[in-house]
């Protein structure tokens, strides 16, 4: 998890500033294994929001944000989502501007209150974490052909690639996982 931001806190018995998570709905995130839509719903008193997909089982939690009572916020994300650019691997997602705020409230000593909200969407960032691919090396073994046997079928040798070089290039295709498309 991250800790985002720290917030003045009081002690219980005098708390003129009180703060709540709101969400709407809709994240316009998309988790990369189902390709389903990330929702919003907030919980605990305003504690908590969860970003989640419905599957057959329920809801399976995306992401989580998390107001605590020491005035820190806390984003932790538990899946992938999709990142629309595939050219690059220095992107992020956000979810959607609006789609989740902070509530704050000032109460004075008579009980009068005031409330502002701030838009939380485009301050929660999820990194992309593209795949790596680590090189490759070659042995000293060749792959020759003696052009002595040529003859209407041609000359061909084969060996294994293991043969030629040393380390096939390891994958790492990080929590977004394989493609379906790749072997």
């Amino acid at each position: 998890h991250i800790l985002l931001h720290s917030f003045p806190t009081r002690r219980s018995s005098d708390l003129p500033i009180s703060y709540t998570l709101k969400s709407s709905g809709n994240s316009d995130l998309v988790d990369t294994l189902t390709g389903d839509a990330v929702l919003l719903k907030t919980l605990d008193n305003g504690k908590t929001v969860t970003g989640y997909i419905t599957t057959d089982d329920g809801e399976v939690p995306v992401f989580t944000l998390t107001l605590n009572g020491d005035g820190e916020i806390e984003l932790t994300q538990l899946r992938a989502v999709f990142h629309k650019d595939a050219t690059t691997q220095e992107e992020h997602s956000s979810p959607s501007n609006g789609s989740i705020s902070l509530e704050i409230t000032i109460t004075d000593g008579d009980g009068d209150t005031d409330k502002t909200s701030v838009d939380l969407g485009s301050k929660l960032i999820f990194k992309d974490d593209g795949p790596r691919l680590k090189s490759a090396s070659l042995t000293d073994a060749e792959l020759t052909v003696d052009e002595s046997f040529l003859g209407a079928a041609g000359a061909t040798t084969s060996v294994a690639l293991s043969t030629l070089v040393n380390a096939i290039p390891v994958a790492a295709y990080g929590n977004d996982g394989m493609n379906a498309a790749e072997p």
